[in-house]
């Protein structure tokens, strides 16, 4: 067999291009309607590996031959009982025992669907659902690819993750400045609302005190847990970084700067009132600062960057919008700080307000 000129051949080399997770996901939906075309409807499912069974789920539809890319939205499982078709789809894909593909000729809507479980590692990822009855050649190939496709996703999740908390690491904070410094000052004025987008430092206060006095293993632990925190709490869809050291970051995406503010003060009471184990209540430190589309994205990070010096100097456990510092606007929290924070006669050493 001429291997060169065989198209489904090429279509498994071709997903070896791939150099994100999205992209990567593209190109798989693109390889299976090039398959298999549109006679069957094809839905693809996946789910994040730190959450709960199901409990967000990334959803695209292979529609029509023409629309290669798919349009992505995060949901809620809640707002998928209210379609029959997806629902079912949910309840075979949570019968899933293991990585063989399985056919259902009775489903909750009477539809008969082939299920090609996704799996990362040992981990179910999600599910390749088809409706109809696919003859065997076709089974073989699409099983093939998504195999492919699961060690291609590990590879890449192993790259862009911090290896020690999970979450996306600082290199692939980098890429995604760079693609956000890349857009013309045009098209970044003429985003939406929805695309509105805040980024936040966080630091962990007196974490030095903490790898003194209960060693660099518990002090790990704390990253561990802190990264936790965050993950529970922010959305799917805002991206999580560890930026170095104790210091994090966080893009909240679709979302004004008071609601971010908010949201950030929220975060920061759960910190202070969760009990880390072995170390007990540590406190966040945080700076924020909105994505205004007129400036270098660079400029933004800065304008974060200083805020959470802000807060760092000015007693810690704080949220300091940067817009106010600017504006030299009083900050009415000064006097208003947790009984967990730091006490008028602690000494603030340089080594304690240093930014990583």
């Amino acid at each position: 067999m001429n291997y060169a000129n065989n198209p489904k051949f090429k279509a498994i080399v071709g997903l070896t291009q791939f150099r994100d997770l999205r992209a990567l996901r593209t190109g798989l939906v693109a390889t299976i309607i090039g398959d298999i075309g549109t006679n069957f409807p094809t839905r693809l499912y996946e789910r994040s590996l730190e959450s709960l069974p199901w409990s967000v789920v990334e959803f695209y539809e292979i529609a029509t031959k023409e629309k290669l890319i798919p349009q992505g939205y995060y949901c809620k499982i809640d707002d998928l009982f209210t379609d029959g078709q997806r629902l079912a789809d949910l309840v075979l894909l949570d019968h899933v025992s293991g990585p063989e593909v399985v056919a259902f000729d009775q489903t909750l809507d009477g539809r008969p669907r082939t299920i090609f479980p996704i799996y990362a590692g040992n981990n179910l990822l999600g599910g390749l659902i088809i409706e109809g009855n696919l003859p065997l050649e076709e089974k073989i190939f699409i099983d093939t690819v998504l195999q492919v496709y699961s060690n291609l996703f590990l590879l890449l999740k192993n790259s862009i993750q911090d290896c020690l908390t999970g979450l996306l690491n600082r290199q692939m904070f980098d890429r995604n400045i760079q693609k956000m410094d890349s857009t013309t000052p045009k098209k970044r004025r003429d985003r939406d609302e929805e695309e509105e987008c805040c980024i936040a430092f966080f630091d962990i206060d007196h974490f030095k005190r903490v790898n003194d006095e209960f060693g660099h293993l518990q002090g790990d632990e704390v990253l561990v847990q802190f990264s936790k925190l965050m993950t529970e709490f922010f959305r799917e869809s805002d991206d999580k970084y560890r930026y170095g050291g104790e210091e994090f970051v966080a893009m909240l995406k679709g979302v004004s700067l008071t609601v971010a503010i908010n949201i950030l003060n929220r975060f920061r009471e759960r910190v202070a009132n969760y009990l880390f184990p072995q170390v007990g209540q540590i406190t966040v430190s945080i700076g924020v600062a909105y994505v205004d589309n007129t400036l270098p994205i660079i400029s933004v990070i800065e304008q974060a960057d200083k805020a959470l010096y802000f807060s760092k100097k000015h007693g810690r456990n704080r949220v300091t919008n940067w817009q106010d510092i600017a504006n030299d606007k009083p900050l009415a929290d000064d006097t208003q700080l947790s009984s967990d924070n730091l006490s008028d006669t602690e000494e603030s050493t340089d080594s304690d307000l240093s930014l990583v």
